[in-house]
């Protein structure tokens, strides 16, 4: 899954897709050029992979887990496009569910809050853990027993949404710390981090 195509999140998938085996490959709707993108696209054909552009929601299962892929109905130009473009991923596996909300802003935000089905024991923390207005409102309706934030010391989370997050009873592991490990039977998680 490419969720949307800032340096960041696609930065790299050239070099997963020449280590790993890749069947498929979705991604968002709203391209952005740039060199990771291209990169991409380099590997794609060097693997003879054609990538799907997801325009609606879709559902698949691999190996017993429940993957649901939301799109965004916003408009790919204007000035939170590329973030707000992200797909955003919900993931049951047996009893443990996971949000991955990608770098939705306040209007992917809004989007997600009128779709409903939020609640996660995991949630991938929305755009490195900065703050938007509907934070709180989000942070409640995902209720994570868990969160993940992907900071670096340059780019570090904001301190209110570690409060409202905190406020709620979640363990938040940044990964500005290091690295962070989540092991999931479908009844149990089990995280670990490693120093930086």
């Amino acid at each position: 899954f490419i969720t949307h195509f800032d340096k960041d999140h696609v930065g790299g998938a050239d070099a997963l897709l020449a280590a790993l085996p890749v069947s498929a490959v979705y991604e968002s709707a709203c391209e952005k050029d740039n060199k990771q993108t291209r990169q991409y696209r380099e590997a794609l054909e060097d693997q003879g992979l054609t990538p799907i552009a997801l325009q609606e929601n879709m559902a698949l299962e691999i190996d017993g887990v429940q993957y649901a892929i939301s799109v965004t109905n916003l408009p790919c130009t204007g000035k939170n496009a590329s973030n707000d473009s992200s797909l955003v991923i919900r993931v049951q596996h047996g009893q443990t569910r996971f949000l991955f909300a990608g770098d939705a802003e306040n209007d992917r935000l809004a989007e997600l809050l009128r779709e409903g089905g939020l609640a996660c024991d995991v949630l991938k923390v929305p755009h490195h853990g900065s703050y938007e207005s509907l934070s709180s409102a989000f942070f409640q309706a995902a209720s994570p027993a868990y969160a993940v934030i992907t900071s670096d010391e340059e780019h570090p989370e904001d301190e209110t949404v570690l409060h409202i997050l905190s406020s709620l009873g979640t363990t938040v592991y940044l990964t500005r710390l290091g690295d962070v490990f989540c092991l999931s039977d479908g009844e149990t998680l089990e995280f670990s981090q490693a120093s930086s």
